[in-house]
C-alpha cells in the first residue's frame, strides 16, 4: 500500500520486505507490506492505511505493533 493506491508487483514479498525494510516498510501479514508513514490507526486486529482496513496477523502483530510504535515515538 503506498500514498497512490496498491503497488502490484511480481516476485517474492519477502525480497521486497528486505529492501524496503529501511524504509519503514513492515509486513501485517501475509498478504501486506505497509509503509509506517501511511498508517492512520490501529484498532483491534486491523490496521488503517489510507482507506483501507487491512488484517494484522496473530503471528505478525507483535512485530507490527513495535514498528509501529518506534516509528509514531521518533525512533525512525
Amino acid at each position: 500500500h503506498m500514498d497512490r493506491g496498491i503497488l502490484r508487483q511480481w516476485g517474492s514479498l519477502k525480497t521486497f520486505e528486505k529492501s524496503l525494510g529501511p524504509v519503514h516498510f513492515v509486513r501485517c501479514n501475509a498478504c501486506y507490506l505497509v509503509n509506517l508513514k501511511y498508517v492512520r490507526g490501529i484498532s483491534g486486529d486491523h490496521v488503517l492505511v489510507g482507506g483501507d482496513e487491512l488484517a494484522i496477523s496473530k503471528p505478525r502483530r507483535k512485530e507490527f505493533l513495535t514498528a509501529v510504535a518506534q516509528y509514531k515515538g521518533g525512533s525512525r
